[in-house]
């Protein structure tokens, strides 16, 4: 599982299967660590290259898909060691999305189908394994679980109902943090 806009690119480890990521872009600024503070996944004996006891997980991009993806991955796999890495600040364009107060999702269509048919680009991704096992619905009860209520507005947009950004991005960072111990390095 990675997340995130700036994904170049992903190859599988050739000593381990594990996956890490390629391609360029800036050097990142931050990072969202969840797990042990080891940074490699790999150490090398010689010419041999053998695989440290923990898997790593890195996501490039730290918006709300990513912050969620690697939360949700450490809450999966607790031993994994997540990082998440972003060049600018975390969950920026969460703390702007609908005029500072965040539209979550729709509450229009329930289902994948439906709420793909209204995509003209971009519906066969939609309709893809995520969308069947994380919709909106999921979405609502997720934020719903962790004491996030959501309203929705005649046209179908779901807020929150403190009609704050704010509240998003605390309940996605602190349960990053309480789904891998996560801190958070300039």
């Amino acid at each position: 599982m990675v997340c995130g806009a700036g994904l170049a690119g992903v190859v599988p480890f050739p000593c381990c299967g594990h996956r890490k990521l390629v391609g360029g872009g800036e050097t990142p600024k931050k990072k969202l660590n969840l797990g042990h503070p080891r940074s490699s996944s790999v150490e090398k004996q010689g010419n041999n290259v053998k695989p440290l006891e923990e898997p790593v997980l890195v996501v490039v991009g730290g918006g709300a898909a990513g912050v969620f993806g690697a939360a949700r991955a450490k809450t999966i796999c607790p031993q994994m060691k997540v990082v998440v890495v972003e060049k600018a600040q975390l969950l920026s364009k969460v703390r702007i999305s609908g005029g500072g107060r965040c539209n979550v999702t729709t509450g229009l269509h329930w289902d994948p189908l439906p709420l793909a048919g209204q995509y003209p680009r971009g519906h066969k991704e939609l309709r893809g394994l995520f969308f069947r096992t994380h919709g909106p619905k999921d979405t609502v009860a997720w934020f719903s679980k962790r004491g996030v209520s959501l309203k929705k507005e005649e046209d179908g947009r779901m807020f929150p109902v403190t009609d704050s950004s704010s509240t998003i991005v605390d309940c996605l960072l602190n349960e990053a943090h309480r789904a891998g111990d996560a801190s958070i390095r300039q």
